[in-house]
Protein backbone atom coordinates (compact mmCIF):
# COMPACT_ATOMS: atom_id res chain seq x y z
CA UNK A 1 0.00 0.00 0.00
CA UNK A 2 1.30 3.38 -0.85
CA UNK A 3 2.17 5.37 2.16
CA UNK A 4 -0.38 8.43 1.01
CA UNK A 5 -3.17 5.71 0.37
CA UNK A 6 -6.25 5.84 2.48
CA UNK A 7 -6.13 2.72 5.12
CA UNK A 8 -10.32 2.84 5.50
CA UNK A 9 -11.59 1.42 2.76
CA UNK A 10 -14.57 3.63 1.38
CA UNK A 11 -17.40 1.38 2.36
CA UNK A 12 -16.67 1.50 6.09
CA UNK A 13 -16.11 5.63 6.19
CA UNK A 14 -15.40 7.43 9.75
CA UNK A 15 -18.34 10.34 9.90
CA UNK A 16 -17.06 13.30 9.53
CA UNK A 17 -18.45 14.99 12.51
CA UNK A 18 -16.68 18.10 12.61
CA UNK A 19 -18.13 19.33 9.17
CA UNK A 20 -21.59 18.14 10.48
CA UNK A 21 -21.16 19.88 13.50
CA UNK A 22 -20.07 23.24 11.50
CA UNK A 23 -23.03 22.52 9.21
CA UNK A 24 -25.27 22.38 11.84
CA UNK A 25 -23.72 25.48 13.75
CA UNK A 26 -24.27 27.30 10.37
CA UNK A 27 -27.84 26.31 10.49
CA UNK A 28 -27.71 25.22 7.13
CA UNK A 29 -29.21 22.41 5.17
CA UNK A 30 -27.25 20.02 2.66
CA UNK A 31 -28.41 21.63 -0.17
CA UNK A 32 -28.21 25.46 0.78
CA UNK A 33 -24.37 24.69 1.38
CA UNK A 34 -24.17 22.71 -1.97
CA UNK A 35 -25.12 25.77 -3.42
CA UNK A 36 -22.91 27.62 -1.24
CA UNK A 37 -19.72 25.71 -2.52
CA UNK A 38 -20.79 25.66 -6.15
CA UNK A 39 -20.97 30.34 -5.93
CA UNK A 40 -17.22 29.71 -4.14
CA UNK A 41 -16.03 27.51 -6.68
CA UNK A 42 -17.85 30.26 -9.36
CA UNK A 43 -15.66 32.92 -7.81
CA UNK A 44 -12.31 31.13 -8.36
CA UNK A 45 -13.15 30.10 -12.25
CA UNK A 46 -14.75 26.65 -11.20
CA UNK A 47 -17.72 25.41 -12.52
CA UNK A 48 -18.88 22.14 -10.12
CA UNK A 49 -21.38 19.72 -10.16
CA UNK A 50 -21.83 19.50 -6.21
CA UNK A 51 -25.66 18.68 -4.82
CA UNK A 52 -26.87 17.68 -1.76
CA UNK A 53 -26.19 14.66 -1.80
CA UNK A 54 -22.12 15.39 -2.18
CA UNK A 55 -22.61 16.94 1.44
CA UNK A 56 -24.12 13.81 2.67
CA UNK A 57 -21.37 11.72 1.85
CA UNK A 58 -19.15 13.87 3.04
CA UNK A 59 -20.77 14.16 6.50
CA UNK A 60 -20.85 10.60 6.19
CA UNK A 61 -16.69 10.27 5.57
CA UNK A 62 -16.34 9.57 2.03
CA UNK A 63 -13.83 11.15 0.21
CA UNK A 64 -14.70 14.51 -1.75
CA UNK A 65 -13.30 13.88 -4.54
CA UNK A 66 -15.20 15.69 -7.10
CA UNK A 67 -14.89 19.15 -5.06
CA UNK A 68 -11.38 20.52 -3.39
CA UNK A 69 -11.92 20.75 0.05
CA UNK A 70 -10.64 24.07 0.02
CA UNK A 71 -14.02 25.50 -1.32
CA UNK A 72 -15.67 23.63 1.05
CA UNK A 73 -13.35 24.83 4.12
CA UNK A 74 -13.66 28.57 2.77
CA UNK A 75 -17.78 28.07 1.84
CA UNK A 76 -18.24 27.25 6.23
CA UNK A 77 -15.71 30.52 6.44
CA UNK A 78 -17.77 32.36 4.76
CA UNK A 79 -21.02 31.74 6.35
CA UNK A 80 -19.63 31.63 9.85
CA UNK A 81 -17.56 34.92 9.56
CA UNK A 82 -14.11 33.32 10.89
CA UNK A 83 -11.18 31.51 8.69
CA UNK A 84 -11.26 27.77 8.95
CA UNK A 85 -8.42 25.04 7.76
CA UNK A 86 -8.97 22.06 6.28
CA UNK A 87 -8.18 20.35 9.88
CA UNK A 88 -10.68 22.37 11.27
CA UNK A 89 -13.84 21.29 8.72
CA UNK A 90 -12.23 17.43 9.06
CA UNK A 91 -10.55 17.03 5.97
CA UNK A 92 -7.12 16.20 4.74
CA UNK A 93 -5.82 17.83 1.24
CA UNK A 94 -7.33 14.62 -0.41
CA UNK A 95 -11.00 15.34 0.71
CA UNK A 96 -10.51 12.58 3.48
CA UNK A 97 -11.24 12.54 6.67
CA UNK A 98 -7.92 12.33 9.04
CA UNK A 99 -7.95 9.48 11.58
CA UNK A 100 -7.90 11.83 14.72
CA UNK A 101 -11.22 12.13 14.12
CA UNK A 102 -12.37 8.53 15.04
CA UNK A 103 -10.69 10.19 18.83
CA UNK A 104 -13.79 11.67 19.13
CA UNK A 105 -16.36 9.13 18.74
CA UNK A 106 -17.50 7.42 21.83
CA UNK A 107 -15.78 4.01 22.17
CA UNK A 108 -18.56 1.36 23.17
CA UNK A 109 -16.39 -1.79 23.88
CA UNK A 110 -13.04 -2.21 25.37
CA UNK A 111 -11.56 -3.52 21.67
CA UNK A 112 -12.48 0.07 20.77
CA UNK A 113 -10.92 1.50 23.60
CA UNK A 114 -7.35 0.17 23.39
CA UNK A 115 -7.55 1.46 19.83
CA UNK A 116 -8.21 4.82 20.59
CA UNK A 117 -5.50 4.59 23.52
CA UNK A 118 -2.74 3.12 21.51
CA UNK A 119 -3.60 5.93 18.85
CA UNK A 120 -3.88 8.53 21.15
CA UNK A 121 -0.71 7.86 22.83
CA UNK A 122 1.09 6.66 19.61
CA UNK A 123 0.89 10.27 17.78
CA UNK A 124 4.20 12.36 17.37
CA UNK A 125 4.26 15.06 20.09
CA UNK A 126 4.70 17.50 17.11
CA UNK A 127 1.32 16.17 15.85
CA UNK A 128 -0.60 17.35 19.67
CA UNK A 129 -0.94 21.29 18.52
CA UNK A 130 -2.30 20.29 15.05
CA UNK A 131 -4.89 18.86 16.60
CA UNK A 132 -8.21 20.95 15.10
CA UNK A 133 -10.18 22.42 18.32
CA UNK A 134 -13.78 20.78 17.19
CA UNK A 135 -16.90 22.55 17.64
CA UNK A 136 -17.99 21.89 20.74
CA UNK A 137 -21.69 20.54 19.48
CA UNK A 138 -19.69 17.51 18.17
CA UNK A 139 -18.75 16.18 21.28
CA UNK A 140 -22.43 15.65 22.34
CA UNK A 141 -23.18 12.45 20.59
CA UNK A 142 -20.46 11.03 22.76
CA UNK A 143 -22.05 12.52 25.85
CA UNK A 144 -25.47 11.70 24.68
CA UNK A 145 -24.35 7.93 24.17
CA UNK A 146 -22.31 7.77 27.79
CA UNK A 147 -25.73 9.12 29.16
CA UNK A 148 -28.43 6.94 27.45
CA UNK A 149 -26.36 3.22 27.21
CA UNK A 150 -26.63 1.07 29.69
CA UNK A 151 -23.15 0.00 30.62
CA UNK A 152 -22.06 -3.64 29.64
CA UNK A 153 -21.09 -6.20 31.31
CA UNK A 154 -18.01 -6.00 33.53
CA UNK A 155 -15.34 -5.87 30.70
CA UNK A 156 -13.09 -9.24 30.28
CA UNK A 157 -9.90 -10.34 28.12
CA UNK A 158 -8.63 -14.02 28.34
CA UNK A 159 -5.02 -14.07 27.01
CA UNK A 160 -2.02 -15.97 28.13
CA UNK A 161 0.36 -14.21 30.94
CA UNK A 162 0.10 -12.84 33.79
CA UNK A 163 -3.58 -11.18 34.97
CA UNK A 164 -3.96 -7.83 35.91
CA UNK A 165 -3.77 -7.38 39.75
CA UNK A 166 -5.25 -5.09 42.55
CA UNK A 167 -1.40 -4.50 43.05
CA UNK A 168 -1.43 -2.82 39.29
CA UNK A 169 -4.53 -0.85 39.56
CA UNK A 170 -3.55 0.70 42.79
CA UNK A 171 -0.24 1.74 40.99
CA UNK A 172 -2.05 3.69 38.13
CA UNK A 173 -4.12 5.40 40.81
CA UNK A 174 -1.09 6.59 42.70
CA UNK A 175 0.81 7.68 40.08
CA UNK A 176 -1.45 9.97 38.71
CA UNK A 177 -1.94 11.36 42.37
CA UNK A 178 1.46 12.52 41.64
CA UNK A 179 0.67 13.81 38.58
CA UNK A 180 -1.70 15.77 39.97
CA UNK A 181 0.24 17.31 42.64
CA UNK A 182 2.82 18.62 39.34
CA UNK A 183 -0.52 19.98 38.13
CA UNK A 184 -1.65 21.63 41.07
CA UNK A 185 1.99 23.07 41.41
CA UNK A 186 3.76 23.75 38.48
CA UNK A 187 0.06 23.84 35.54
CA UNK A 188 -0.84 21.06 33.31
CA UNK A 189 1.79 21.94 30.78
CA UNK A 190 4.28 20.51 33.23
CA UNK A 191 2.09 17.23 34.03
CA UNK A 192 0.61 16.73 30.79
CA UNK A 193 3.65 15.04 28.81
CA UNK A 194 4.52 12.25 31.34
CA UNK A 195 1.14 11.68 31.82
CA UNK A 196 0.67 11.05 28.76
CA UNK A 197 3.77 8.81 28.67
CA UNK A 198 2.45 6.83 31.47
CA UNK A 199 -0.76 6.11 30.08
CA UNK A 200 1.27 4.44 27.10
CA UNK A 201 3.57 2.27 29.21
CA UNK A 202 1.85 1.95 31.96
CA UNK A 203 -1.67 1.72 31.34
CA UNK A 204 -2.26 0.96 27.56
CA UNK A 205 0.00 -2.81 28.40
CA UNK A 206 -2.85 -3.43 30.95
CA UNK A 207 -5.66 -2.74 28.96
CA UNK A 208 -4.32 -5.50 26.62
CA UNK A 209 -3.76 -8.07 28.90
CA UNK A 210 -5.76 -10.36 30.86
CA UNK A 211 -8.52 -9.19 33.15
CA UNK A 212 -12.01 -10.73 34.39
CA UNK A 213 -14.78 -9.75 36.50
CA UNK A 214 -14.65 -6.47 39.53
CA UNK A 215 -10.65 -6.42 38.05
CA UNK A 216 -12.35 -5.24 34.98
CA UNK A 217 -14.32 -3.07 35.82
CA UNK A 218 -11.76 -1.47 38.50
CA UNK A 219 -9.10 -1.52 35.61
CA UNK A 220 -11.24 0.94 33.59
CA UNK A 221 -12.36 3.20 36.22
CA UNK A 222 -8.38 3.57 36.87
CA UNK A 223 -7.60 4.02 33.30
CA UNK A 224 -10.84 6.58 33.19
CA UNK A 225 -9.12 8.33 35.83
CA UNK A 226 -5.34 8.60 34.23
CA UNK A 227 -7.20 9.67 30.55
CA UNK A 228 -9.29 12.03 32.44
CA UNK A 229 -6.05 13.60 34.24
CA UNK A 230 -4.55 14.02 30.73
CA UNK A 231 -7.68 16.05 29.18
CA UNK A 232 -7.41 18.13 32.18
CA UNK A 233 -3.54 18.81 31.93
CA UNK A 234 -4.03 19.24 28.16
CA UNK A 235 -6.78 21.60 28.66
CA UNK A 236 -4.57 23.67 30.75
CA UNK A 237 -2.06 23.41 28.47
CA UNK A 238 -3.89 25.17 25.36
CA UNK A 239 -4.83 22.13 23.35
CA UNK A 240 -8.45 22.16 23.30
CA UNK A 241 -8.91 19.80 20.21
CA UNK A 242 -6.11 16.93 21.50
CA UNK A 243 -7.57 17.28 25.50
CA UNK A 244 -11.43 16.66 23.70
CA UNK A 245 -10.09 13.14 22.44
CA UNK A 246 -8.60 12.53 26.02
CA UNK A 247 -11.96 13.42 27.66
CA UNK A 248 -13.68 11.25 25.36
CA UNK A 249 -11.42 8.44 26.00
CA UNK A 250 -11.68 8.74 29.68
CA UNK A 251 -15.89 8.99 29.17
CA UNK A 252 -15.73 5.70 27.58
CA UNK A 253 -13.14 3.84 29.68
CA UNK A 254 -15.38 5.58 32.94
CA UNK A 255 -18.62 3.79 30.97
CA UNK A 256 -16.93 0.07 30.49
CA UNK A 257 -16.03 0.55 34.66
CA UNK A 258 -19.73 1.49 35.23
CA UNK A 259 -18.30 4.78 36.98
CA UNK A 260 -21.04 7.30 36.14
CA UNK A 261 -19.58 9.30 39.04
CA UNK A 262 -16.01 9.96 37.41
CA UNK A 263 -17.82 9.80 33.57
CA UNK A 264 -19.96 13.12 35.28
CA UNK A 265 -16.90 14.81 36.01
CA UNK A 266 -15.57 14.48 32.55
CA UNK A 267 -18.47 15.69 31.41
CA UNK A 268 -18.14 18.72 33.65
CA UNK A 269 -14.95 19.11 32.96
CA UNK A 270 -16.24 19.79 28.64
CA UNK A 271 -18.81 22.10 30.18
CA UNK A 272 -15.78 24.06 31.76
CA UNK A 273 -14.28 24.73 28.80
CA UNK A 274 -17.76 25.24 26.70
CA UNK A 275 -17.60 28.50 29.26
CA UNK A 276 -13.84 29.54 28.54
CA UNK A 277 -15.29 29.12 24.48
CA UNK A 278 -18.06 31.72 26.18
CA UNK A 279 -20.71 28.89 25.02
CA UNK A 280 -22.53 28.46 28.42
CA UNK A 281 -25.85 26.98 27.16
CA UNK A 282 -23.99 24.08 25.73
CA UNK A 283 -22.05 24.15 28.81
CA UNK A 284 -25.53 23.87 30.52
CA UNK A 285 -26.44 21.28 28.52
CA UNK A 286 -23.10 19.39 29.46
CA UNK A 287 -24.11 20.10 33.24
CA UNK A 288 -27.46 18.80 33.42
CA UNK A 289 -26.10 15.43 32.07
CA UNK A 290 -23.77 15.32 34.41
CA UNK A 291 -26.11 15.73 37.51
CA UNK A 292 -28.51 13.66 35.86
CA UNK A 293 -26.54 10.70 35.50
CA UNK A 294 -25.14 11.11 38.86
CA UNK A 295 -28.72 11.51 40.51
CA UNK A 296 -28.73 8.34 43.06
CA UNK A 297 -25.39 9.57 44.32
CA UNK A 298 -25.37 11.47 47.51
CA UNK A 299 -24.15 15.72 47.53
CA UNK A 300 -20.88 15.01 48.87
CA UNK A 301 -20.53 13.48 45.59
CA UNK A 302 -22.07 15.84 44.00
CA UNK A 303 -20.97 19.04 44.71
CA UNK A 304 -18.29 19.78 42.21
CA UNK A 305 -20.75 19.53 40.28
CA UNK A 306 -22.97 22.01 41.20
CA UNK A 307 -20.31 24.35 41.78
CA UNK A 308 -19.72 24.21 38.09
CA UNK A 309 -23.57 24.49 37.74
CA UNK A 310 -23.25 28.09 39.73
CA UNK A 311 -20.50 29.31 37.06
CA UNK A 312 -22.52 28.50 34.05
CA UNK A 313 -25.91 30.04 34.96
CA UNK A 314 -23.63 33.08 36.55
CA UNK A 315 -22.10 33.15 32.39
CA UNK A 316 -25.73 33.17 31.29
CA UNK A 317 -26.70 36.16 33.48
CA UNK A 318 -28.95 34.21 35.79
CA UNK A 319 -28.30 34.98 39.61
CA UNK A 320 -31.00 33.11 41.17
CA UNK A 321 -30.25 29.80 40.08
CA UNK A 322 -26.56 30.25 40.10
CA UNK A 323 -26.61 31.42 43.64
CA UNK A 324 -29.18 28.12 44.32
CA UNK A 325 -26.65 26.23 42.56
CA UNK A 326 -23.18 27.64 45.23
CA UNK A 327 -25.61 26.58 48.02
CA UNK A 328 -26.41 23.02 46.94
CA UNK A 329 -22.51 22.88 46.41
CA UNK A 330 -21.67 24.21 49.85
CA UNK A 331 -24.81 22.08 51.75
CA UNK A 332 -23.49 18.82 49.94
CA UNK A 333 -19.52 19.46 51.51
CA UNK A 334 -21.54 20.38 54.73
CA UNK A 335 -22.86 16.45 55.11
CA UNK A 336 -21.66 12.87 55.25
CA UNK A 337 -20.37 11.02 52.03
CA UNK A 338 -22.15 7.94 53.41
CA UNK A 339 -20.38 5.62 51.69
CA UNK A 340 -16.43 5.79 50.96
CA UNK A 341 -15.89 8.79 48.25
CA UNK A 342 -12.97 8.01 45.92
CA UNK A 343 -9.80 9.85 46.40
CA UNK A 344 -10.35 11.65 43.51
CA UNK A 345 -13.06 13.94 44.82
CA UNK A 346 -10.76 15.27 47.49
CA UNK A 347 -10.09 18.00 45.35
CA UNK A 348 -13.68 19.29 45.52
CA UNK A 349 -14.04 20.99 48.79
CA UNK A 350 -15.04 24.19 50.05
CA UNK A 351 -11.86 25.83 48.35
CA UNK A 352 -13.18 25.38 45.01
CA UNK A 353 -16.47 26.12 46.20
CA UNK A 354 -15.40 28.87 47.54
CA UNK A 355 -13.76 29.87 43.98
CA UNK A 356 -16.62 28.66 41.76
CA UNK A 357 -18.33 31.76 43.69
CA UNK A 358 -16.51 34.20 43.71
CA UNK A 359 -15.93 33.75 39.74
CA UNK A 360 -20.08 33.45 39.96
CA UNK A 361 -20.28 37.18 41.45
CA UNK A 362 -17.61 38.86 38.95
CA UNK A 363 -19.82 37.46 36.00
CA UNK A 364 -22.48 39.16 37.77
CA UNK A 365 -21.00 42.22 38.35
CA UNK A 366 -21.09 41.95 42.64
CA UNK A 367 -17.47 43.37 43.26
CA UNK A 368 -18.18 42.87 46.86
CA UNK A 369 -19.32 39.31 46.85
CA UNK A 370 -15.97 38.37 44.64
CA UNK A 371 -13.78 39.39 46.92
CA UNK A 372 -15.32 38.29 50.16
CA UNK A 373 -15.21 34.71 48.51
CA UNK A 374 -12.15 35.01 46.99
CA UNK A 375 -10.85 35.49 50.64
CA UNK A 376 -12.60 32.70 51.70
CA UNK A 377 -11.10 30.46 49.11
CA UNK A 378 -7.48 31.75 49.64
CA UNK A 379 -7.86 30.42 53.45
CA UNK A 380 -9.98 27.11 52.73
CA UNK A 381 -7.60 25.75 50.14
CA UNK A 382 -4.35 23.42 50.95
CA UNK A 383 -0.85 25.04 50.48
CA UNK A 384 0.17 22.76 47.81
CA UNK A 385 -1.98 24.15 45.23
CA UNK A 386 -0.58 26.89 44.05
CA UNK A 387 -1.46 27.27 40.64
CA UNK A 388 -5.64 27.84 42.82
CA UNK A 389 -3.94 29.86 44.97
CA UNK A 390 -2.67 32.26 42.39
CA UNK A 391 -5.64 32.27 40.23
CA UNK A 392 -7.40 33.01 43.35
CA UNK A 393 -5.46 36.31 43.85
CA UNK A 394 -6.23 37.90 40.82
CA UNK A 395 -9.54 36.96 40.98
CA UNK A 396 -8.95 38.74 44.43
CA UNK A 397 -7.36 41.95 42.60
CA UNK A 398 -10.12 41.96 39.96
CA UNK A 399 -12.59 42.39 42.41
CA UNK A 400 -10.63 44.97 44.39
CA UNK A 401 -10.15 46.96 41.66
CA UNK A 402 -13.74 47.36 40.60
CA UNK A 403 -14.43 48.81 44.30
CA UNK A 404 -11.94 51.11 44.33
CA UNK A 405 -9.15 49.56 46.15
CA UNK A 406 -6.28 50.32 43.74
CA UNK A 407 -3.42 49.87 46.57
CA UNK A 408 -4.94 46.46 47.82
CA UNK A 409 -5.42 45.39 44.30
CA UNK A 410 -2.00 45.96 43.57
CA UNK A 411 -0.76 44.15 46.42
CA UNK A 412 -2.66 40.86 45.47
CA UNK A 413 -1.50 40.38 41.77
CA UNK A 414 2.29 41.71 42.70
CA UNK A 415 1.42 38.39 45.53
CA UNK A 416 0.04 36.34 42.28
CA UNK A 417 2.79 37.42 40.05
CA UNK A 418 5.30 36.40 42.45
CA UNK A 419 4.03 32.85 42.98
CA UNK A 420 3.34 32.36 38.94
CA UNK A 421 7.01 32.18 37.95
CA UNK A 422 7.48 28.80 37.37
CA UNK A 423 3.56 27.60 36.59
CA UNK A 424 2.72 27.06 32.76
CA UNK A 425 -1.36 27.31 33.04
CA UNK A 426 -4.00 28.39 30.76
CA UNK A 427 -6.05 29.03 33.88
CA UNK A 428 -3.57 31.55 35.32
CA UNK A 429 -3.40 33.39 31.50
CA UNK A 430 -7.50 33.54 31.47
CA UNK A 431 -7.23 35.16 35.17
CA UNK A 432 -4.72 37.59 34.10
CA UNK A 433 -6.56 38.53 30.94
CA UNK A 434 -9.54 39.31 33.57
CA UNK A 435 -7.28 41.46 35.49
CA UNK A 436 -6.07 43.25 32.87
CA UNK A 437 -9.27 44.77 32.10
CA UNK A 438 -10.01 45.86 35.54
CA UNK A 439 -6.98 47.48 35.86
CA UNK A 440 -7.08 49.91 32.77
CA UNK A 441 -9.92 51.87 34.67
CA UNK A 442 -6.42 52.66 36.93
CA UNK A 443 -4.35 52.96 35.10
CA UNK A 444 -3.09 56.87 35.67
CA UNK A 445 -2.18 55.96 39.10
CA UNK A 446 1.66 54.91 38.60
CA UNK A 447 1.62 51.98 40.29
CA UNK A 448 -1.41 50.63 38.37
CA UNK A 449 0.67 52.02 35.34
CA UNK A 450 3.82 49.53 36.22
CA UNK A 451 1.35 46.65 36.96
CA UNK A 452 -0.59 46.53 33.68
CA UNK A 453 3.21 46.46 32.40
CA UNK A 454 4.27 43.41 34.55
CA UNK A 455 0.47 41.59 34.28
CA UNK A 456 0.88 42.57 30.23
CA UNK A 457 4.83 40.56 30.71
CA UNK A 458 3.15 37.64 32.77
CA UNK A 459 0.09 36.89 30.16
CA UNK A 460 2.99 37.13 27.25
CA UNK A 461 5.42 34.86 29.29
CA UNK A 462 2.73 32.70 30.16
CA UNK A 463 1.00 32.11 26.14
CA UNK A 464 5.22 31.39 25.59
CA UNK A 465 4.97 28.89 27.67
CA UNK A 466 1.96 26.79 26.65
CA UNK A 467 2.74 27.09 22.81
Amino acid sequence: MSRHADPRPDHEPTPNIQLSGLLEEAKISNMAFAREVRATAAHHGHILACDHNHVRRWREGHASRAVPPQFIAEALSRRLGRGLSLSDVGMDTQGRVPSAQGMLEFAASPAAILSATHALCGQPESLDRTQPTVPLTVLAPAVLRWLVVPPPNAPARHLPGRPVTAGDIDRVRSTMGAFDQIDRRSGGAVARLPAVEFLRVGVEPLLGAHYTGPTGRDLFSAAALCAYGIARYTFDADLPGLASRYAVLALSMAHQADDPLLGAYVVVLLAEQALLADSPQIALTYVSAALTATGDHGPRARAGLHAVEARVHAQLDNPVPARAAVAKAERGLAKPPGAPLPAWLEHYDHGLVAQSAAQCALALGNAATARRRAEQALTAIPADRVRDSVVIRLHLAAALARQGGVEESCEQAEAALLHADGIQSNAVTASLRLLLGDLQQHAPAPRVAALITRVTKATSRQLALTV
